[in-house]
């Protein structure tokens, strides 16, 4: 990822884009926003440190790369203690299904208000990202449930590296939007105070200033609720590591997506290994013989549903994987498309075809296409991420 790219346009001319387009944007982006929250239910990462460390290099940089979590993870000293922290973690699940099937709730709520609007959708489809995201929380619940005690260190590490994966994608994404959010509240910043200037010339009305005032402010808030998402996903980050939250911390960026791996992926072999390696599917294998003919047919179909869920759910997460590289495919065509446009936008600039407002809508614009491009280079990230940990019988 490049977050320190060069910023442009879209692709044509035009004004700036209305906020409804923005409200869109983070309607989308809100089941990311609650994969955030999720993690931070997560139990807090015993203490981990550079052996080589002294008191003088307490504020020593420390950089967290993605490809070093499962180090960072495997040098705790304290994990012991934490595969025992279960009471704790099943309380925080239960507190965060609640408040998400509150919000849930209101977006449902809003999708009814808004009926028959080209708002509806949205609403509707994050209620529905909401609903999906409380599926997979109740079945981790449940899996917390099953295992208790007796989970194995191996794969109580492997749901920290997991969980680290996640708020990682999660603060980058937010990171990046927020960027985009900045500069379209810049760009609105500019376009509201053009517009009084226009009212006072009489070339503007009352309520076309009042929309372009609740415009900026709408996005505005949007910047810093995305800031907010961002701390959030930090915090949650540090504390697993025991790492207090400083300049001296730096949060890597996310590898590109595994084109390769994803397109040789073995949908027939893979749903045989997380078959195998799940624990539920274990646990019924493991339930031993009935006593009777009728005990032991009751125990072989509850062994075979279990399988067949777990086969279903697998067969689910593949379509997610796909429809995931097919969004990035898309993202990536448009960026590139915004990236020639940029080209053509900087001539104009130079030759000062732009006023501040159009040249700020342009690099608004460009940044917004970037975000895209890479929040969903980083879904597709997470979503082959998931299709291994499932594989392996992790989550």
């Amino acid at each position: 990822m490049r977050r320190k790219e060069t910023i442009g346009v879209r692709d044509g001319a035009g004004g700036y884009r209305a906020v409804k387009d923005a409200v869109r944007r983070y309607a989308r982006r809100l089941a990311g926003a609650i994969l955030a929250a999720v993690f931070l239910v997560c139990p807090a990462m015993p203490s981990w440190a550079d052996e080589t460390a002294t008191a003088s290099d307490a504020v020593a940089a420390v950089v967290i790369e993605y490809e070093n979590l499962s180090e960072l993870v495997w040098n705790s000293q304290d994990l012991k203690d934490a595969t025992e922290n279960y009471t704790t973690n099943k309380s925080n699940y239960e507190t965060l299904i609640a408040q998400l099937e509150d919000e849930r709730d209101y977006m449902r709520l809003l999708a009814d208000q808004y009926e028959d609007t080209e708002d509806e959708a949205q609403y509707k489809s994050s209620a529905n990202a909401i609903t999906s995201t409380l599926t997979q929380l109740r079945k981790r619940l449940a899996t917390l449930n099953r295992r208790a005690n007796s989970v194995s260190t191996s794969k109580t590490v492997d749901s920290y590296i997991q969980a680290a994966q996640t708020l990682m994608i999660a603060y980058n994404q937010a990171i990046l939007n927020a960027e985009a959010a900045e500069k379209s509240a810049e760009a609105a910043e500019a376009s509201y105070h053009a517009t009084v200037n226009k009212q006072s010339a009489g070339m503007a009305t009352a309520a076309e200033v009042l929309e372009a005032a609740d415009t900026m402010q709408q996005l505005k808030n949007m910047a810093s609720s995305y800031r907010q998402q961002a701390a959030s996903a930090r915090f949650a980050l540090l504390s697993q590591f025991d790492l207090t939250d400083s300049d001296s911390v730096t949060i890597g960026t996310v590898p590109a997506p595994d084109l390769e791996a994803i397109a040789s992926a073995d949908l027939a072999a893979d749903v045989e290994s997380a078959v195998n390696n799940n624990s539920s599917v274990q646990s019924a294998r493991k339930s031993g013989s009935g006593d009777t003919y009728a005990q032991e047919a009751l125990l072989d179909e509850a062994e075979a549903q279990t399988e067949a869920s777990v086969r279903s759910s697998f067969a689910d997460l593949y379509q997610q994987l796909q429809a995931a590289r097919l969004t990035y495919e898309s993202a990536l065509d448009t960026y590139e498309s915004a990236a020639i446009t940029w080209q053509s936008a900087q001539l104009k600039q130079q030759a000062g075809m732009y006023d501040n407002t159009a040249w700020l809508e342009a690099q608004a614009d460009y940044l917004q296409a970037l975000a895209d491009k890479e929040s969903a280079s980083m879904d597709l990230v997470q979503q082959w991420e998931n299709y291994c940990w499932t594989v392996q019988g992790v989550g």
